[in-house]
């Protein structure tokens, strides 16, 4: 009786040591993955209120090999703080929750290190594991672990090099995350026990057009046809902002199975936006301006160049041309335009290249710092500084994640003062990053706006930034237009015409210096000679207002029907009475 009693004994002691080694409550346990916390034997130890001791813990236990005491003074205060000081008391603060009958935290004079010594930091578990071998039970373990991102709430916006090192981080633990969520998907047995990973996975990664496919089979194969459907609307939205388009395995995943394939869709009709004239004749300046961006990415380092160029050369219609290229290619753009009437509204073109990132891109974190820049209803909040801070720390996580960086500012020479401002930080602190910065301005106006020039002048002075003239665009060969560009009947009609008045047909820009040449060359030309016909097929519906306002009477164009409704219709061909 009494032996039994022993052995039952034992077996209970056994159970709860297995339990407590699988929870990690033996010994010392740091928790970067989520808020930062330390459990000793199972139970939380409180942790300073410091911030910058909270971060100096997870730096150094992430770290895990000695650190200069000057590398992690420039890391975490500034120089008017007393850096040294300030780090012995935090190293001070440190010891008592890393140090037991094992000491942890070892400093010398000129060196710091944490060594791990039998504590378990989450974050080297979760980079560390290989999804297939582990156990049922492991993994389930190790996702449990994972309660948020990489020092979640732990911000230090005015600390840059920090900043870039809590990015890069997030980036990692979030890969090794969804291999973790890849796996658990793949080994549970029915749709219904799958899909709060699959739901997790999408959330974790949701530019991965695989997770949201799998996610959106998974419903489907659960009976939850209208959820699946939402969810696949959805994923195709945030695919649209981001300027990419649906794969096969995305549109088919609503398919069951042995149904025939729809036809392919029209992706006119998914991007919503009107047909894109081929570029022609600027083949030699994309290949460049490629290429420059490839050398960005591979040698991880800052690039700059100014398209210089009168109005109407085609700067924005090659800046637009390549960040659709690159966009394509997995870059991340970051395109905005200033304008000569909006001179007076701070970050404007900020503003508009924010507003085309979605929102799964820039994290919740990062949005409350650009809340300023992303919302006009929260603009009240937030200092310059962490302004700052977040669109730096934005350009260093899409660098690790998505490089290049491309930033793409048309027509700086109507810029703002805060945004240039901010552009000089942004490039500045991002020098040492995949960085591809494109601007666009037109050189006679360009010193009208002091900080423009000056953003400028600083940023050649440091090798970020070249500068290129542009040329006219050299006029095609018959050989090398497309059957879309070539001139159709209409062109070559106002262009006798044309010849017949001395008025050129692309001139309309120029019509008021010209309009007292808009005559016919002798008295004996009749009436109808004085009626030129332009191009209206490759005019704008403003642009062919402005030429009938800047023209006398007798240089007005005669349009075949008289409905104003039907005068300023892009769409149809318009031509004059003859």
């Amino acid at each position: 009786m009494v032996r039994q009693e022993f052995r039952k004994f034992l077996a209970l002691i056994r159970v709860k040591t297995v339990k407590l080694d699988a929870m990690g409550g033996a010994g010392l346990q740091i928790g970067l993955l989520g808020e930062v916390r330390v459990l000793r034997d199972g139970l939380p130890v409180e942790l300073p209120q410091s911030k910058k001791t909270r971060a100096l813990l997870a730096y150094l236990a992430v770290t895990a090999k000695p650190q200069r005491r000057d590398r992690l003074c420039g890391l975490l205060w500034d120089v008017a703080d007393d850096p040294r000081g300030a780090l012995r008391w935090c190293l001070s603060k440190l010891r008592p929750l890393v140090n037991d009958d094992v000491e942890r935290l070892k400093a010398t004079r000129e060196e710091v290190v944490l060594q791990a010594q039998g504590a378990l930091v989450d974050m080297h578990r979760l980079c560390a594991a290989r999804p297939e071998e582990l156990t049922d039970a492991e993994l389930e373990e190790l996702l449990g672990q994972v309660r948020g991102e990489f020092l979640e709430g732990l911000e230090l916006t005015e600390f840059t090099d920090f900043h870039g090192w809590v990015s890069s981080q997030r980036e990692t633990a979030r890969r090794a995350h969804a291999h973790l969520l890849a796996e658990g998907v793949r080994r549970m047995p029915d749709p219904e026990s799958a899909l709060p990973l699959a739901r997790r996975l999408a959330q974790v990664d949701p530019l991965s057009q695989e997770a949201q496919a799998q996610l959106v089979r998974l419903l489907v194969a659960a009976g939850r046809q209208r959820e699946a459907q939402t969810q696949l609307d959805s994923a195709r939205r945030l695919l649209a902002e981001l300027g990419e388009q649906p794969g096969a395995e995305l549109l088919q995943a609503m398919q069951a199975p042995g149904k025939q394939s729809p036809p392919a869709p029209d992706r006119r009709a998914d991007t919503g936006t009107a047909l894109r004239l081929p570029l022609v004749g600027r083949e030699a300046e994309l290949r460049e301006m490629e290429a420059l961006a490839q050398v960005a990415r591979e040698k991880r380092r800052a690039h700059g160049l100014l398209l210089a160029g009168p109005p109407g050369i085609g700067k924005s219609r090659l800046l637009d041309e390549l960040g659709r290229r690159l966009s394509g290619a997995g870059a991340t753009v970051l395109a905005g335009r200033s304008f000569e009437l909006e001179q007076d509204r701070p970050y404007g073109p900020w503003i508009d290249a924010l507003a085309r990132i979605s929102k799964h891109a820039i994290g919740a974190e990062l949005g409350r710092e650009l809340a300023p820049l992303l919302g006009a209803a929260a603009r009240q909040g937030g200092s310059r500084e962490q302004l700052f801070g977040a669109i730096s720390e934005l350009i260093a996580a899409r660098a690790h994640s998505a490089p290049p960086v491309v930033l793409v500012l048309d027509d700086v020479q109507w810029l703002d003062a805060a945004s240039a401002e901010l552009l000089h930080y942004a490039v500045r602190t991002n020098r040492h990053r995949p960085l591809l910065l494109l601007l666009s301005a037109r050189p006679g106006e360009l010193p009208d706006n002091d900080p423009a020039l000056r953003l400028v002048r600083q940023l050649s002075r440091d090798g970020l930034l070249a500068e290129r003239e542009l040329a006219p665009c050299p006029k095609p060969t018959p050989a090398g237009l497309s059957a879309r560009s070539r001139p159709g009947p209409t062109w070559r009609r106002s262009a006798a015409t044309a010849a017949a008045t001395r008025c050129s047909p692309l001139s309309w820009r120029a019509a008021p210096a010209r309009a007292s040449r808009c005559r016919p060359r002798s008295p004996a030309r009749s009436a109808s000679a004085r009626k030129p016909c332009l191009p209206m097929r490759s005019m704008c519906c403003a642009g062919a207002r402005w030429w009938a306002a800047t023209r006398p009477p007798s240089c007005w164009v005669s349009l075949r029907n008289s409905n104003p409704s039907r005068w300023w219709n892009p769409s149809r061909r318009l031509s004059a009475t003859p």
